[in-house]
């Protein structure tokens, strides 16, 4: 999702709805016309997580529709420590094809590759069945 975004220097942070307050992320940036990872995906309730990024990065770009659903929480946990900005339409706002193509693609250039066998969902953290099952908040 964050690939999407290839016209600003800035942070780029996607946050995709978690529920319950919570969100999944990530944080790249663009540095000379390479896309770099500054953070793992993860999972965080958003005020932490919006509570943390506010200390690192003054002007994020935020992409998804976690940001969407929480942006009046982010603009005023970023009051007085800068300016987030915002995608302006729902279409940056999901996972593109050809982003994920193009980073296949970049890869392979770099020698890269894997199988469709190795291909599994990252799971941050156990379903809610699992959860329940475990008695895991």
């Amino acid at each position: 999702m964050a690939y999407n975004i290839k016209y600003i220097q800035n942070p780029i942070i996607p946050l995709i709805d978690a529920r319950g307050d919570r969100v999944y992320h990530a944080t790249y940036q663009w540095n000379n016309n390479e896309f770099i990872e500054l953070a793992s995906p993860d999972m965080s309730h958003i005020s932490s997580l919006i509570e943390e990024l506010s200390t690192k990065h003054s002007q994020p770009f935020f992409v998804g529709d976690g940001a969407k659903k929480h942006q009046n929480l982010i603009e005023s946990l970023y009051l007085n420590r800068g300016v987030p900005r915002f995608t302006d339409s729902t279409y940056e706002d999901v996972i593109k094809a050809h982003a994920i193509c193009e980073l296949g693609y970049q890869a392979y250039l770099q020698g890269k590759s894997t199988s469709i066998e190795s291909f599994a969902p990252n799971y941050i953290r156990p379903s809610q069945a699992e959860r329940n099952k475990t008695n895991v908040p």
